[in-house]
């Protein structure tokens, strides 16, 4: 009866070494210089131990939160908006779709370089119910006004 008390008290110390390590190695804070670093799997495993070298430490990309958007939603009328209007407003609805925009002839000049044409046409239509994920692909005809 006393081993199995001793042993749950050492599997719960070893849980908490455990997982406060995983936590402590899962922080936001870029590594620095001369720490330790430790990847873990989806299964909860150590996959590596190691040195952060200083160019590690500095090119380390801080974390981007973002609210998720809708599962689903209707395409709007993008008629005269521009290609920046058009992206801002994807944006600003949290849509993770890609998109095509479409200069026809004026491919390659510099109103279709720079994202300045204005949108003529687009597929889907508006007010098509349409998937929040990438492999929904919008295509947009646009002209340039220059």
């Amino acid at each position: 009866m006393q081993r199995k008390h001793i042993g749950a008290i050492v599997g719960v110390v070893a849980l908490a070494l455990i997982l406060g390590g995983i936590t402590r190695g899962c922080s936001s804070t870029p590594p620095t210089a001369g720490s330790t670093t430790a990847s873990v799997t989806e299964s909860g495993s150590v996959a590596a131990v190691g040195e952060a070298t200083p160019s590690e430490a500095s090119s380390a990309i801080p974390a981007v939160t973002r609210k998720p958007g809708p599962k689903t939603f209707v395409m709007p009328d993008f008629s005269d908006y521009d290609e920046t209007e058009v992206e801002s407003w994807l944006d600003a609805h949290n849509l993770s779709v890609t998109t095509t925009f479409d200069y026809g002839e004026a491919e390659g000049s510099d109103c279709a370089e720079n994202g300045d044409g204005v949108v003529d046409g687009q597929d889907p239509v508006a007010g098509t119910k349409l998937a929040n994920k990438l492999s929904t692909h919008l295509v947009f005809d646009a002209y340039c006004d220059y």
